[in-house]
């Protein structure tokens, strides 16, 4: 339950930690890589063409646009406006794509603990969906702890700290 000195449970996309009155998610590359994988073992299956094909289509784009580079460098019959016209092309892609990734992937967000009004716990899935107060308004954040005793230890420091844990009326408690 307790890693570098606060309580935490790892999560499908990374951790959970609980310091400072709140609750922290936080994500990086190696569990955002998981959890993706999850979600393609759980998925659709038109979830789980779009999750293949997607990262299919991008390197082959860029496999095309890398050869229009070298195939127009070496043909001098190309302008060399189209040639940085295919370069800046496949630098914005990259670039874009790489800020979009960097952003889920390094994501994270925070719930002050005075501020949850319920977690409902499902544990078919191990999730944990956190209804929480945010401007006036109720918000939820969902997560997916990484195995069932990561799914123990979130729920007994969430009740450790007195917020309101619904789980399934089926559950037997160990």
């Amino acid at each position: 339950m307790s890693t570098h000195g606060v309580w935490s449970f790892r999560t499908e996309t990374g951790y959970a930690r609980l310091a400072n009155g709140a609750l922290h998610f936080s994500s990086d590359i190696q569990s955002y890589s998981r959890g993706q994988l999850a979600k393609l073992k759980h998925a659709s299956r038109w979830e789980q063409l779009l999750l293949i094909f997607t990262p299919v289509a991008f390197v082959r784009l860029l496999y095309d646009s890398v050869g229009i580079l070298i195939t127009s460098s070496a043909t001098s019959t190309v302008r060399s406006g189209e040639f940085f016209g295919v370069l800046l092309m496949v630098a914005g892609v990259v670039g874009v794509l790489s800020l979009i990734l960097y952003r889920s992937v390094r994501s994270s967000a925070k719930i002050p603990l005075a501020d949850i009004t319920l977690v409902q716990i499902t544990h078919e899935d191990r999730e944990l969906t956190i209804r929480y107060e945010r401007d006036m308004e109720t918000e939820e954040n969902t997560t997916v702890a990484r195995t069932d005793a990561d799914l123990q230890d979130a729920i007994e420091m969430l009740e450790l700290k007195g917020v309101n844990v619904a789980r399934n009326p089926s559950y037997e408690r160990n």
